[in-house]
């Protein structure tokens, strides 16, 4: 199955409800340009000089964090067997520390992809950057869309 290039579903009244948006900050995710809220650890790309979060990386720019996300996911389907959303998500939100189920459904509904419907991240361009982006919304509220050009400009530096 092949996801519409970033055609992401409406949130839900109880979805913007949950997302709790705080209209004067931009998330955690957004300030350091790591919409997926990857942890610090690997020596990424295009990150910061000085990293001041002590738990998630810092990227100089939106494209970088975007691409760590893009590679990670690829990652898991290589590495670990990952094949579709719950794998991915599961693997990505583990429920000892996370609402995993609630954030497979999210991202199921908001790119139209099955939870369980086989997927090929190597190959499917338009549905990697569906995920990365219904994954984005997730981690950083409702006000965390990405763009078309934000997408492209990662995708170009993976």
């Amino acid at each position: 199955h092949t996801a519409a290039p970033l055609h992401l579903y409406p949130l839900t009244g109880r979805e913007r409800k949950k997302a709790r948006l705080n209209t004067h900050m931009a998330s955690r995710g957004i300030r350091n340009n790591n919409p997926l809220n990857i942890r610090r650890g690997a020596k990424w790309k295009g990150l910061r000089e000085v990293q001041t979060d002590p738990l998630f990386a810092q990227f100089t720019d939106m494209a970088w964090g975007i691409r760590a996300g893009a590679v990670l996911l690829r990652n898991y389907a290589k590495r670990y067997k990952a094949k579709n959303l719950w794998d991915i998500i599961h693997r990505w939100a583990p429920p000892e520390e996370n609402h995993t189920t609630d954030y497979v459904r999210f991202v199921a509904r908001q790119t139209g992809i099955a939870a369980d419907a086989p997927l090929r991240l190597y190959g499917d361009h338009n549905a990697l950057s569906g995920i990365v982006a219904a994954m984005a919304r997730y981690e950083c509220g409702a006000r965390a869309d990405i763009n078309l050009r934000n997408i492209e400009n990662g995708w170009s530096l993976v």
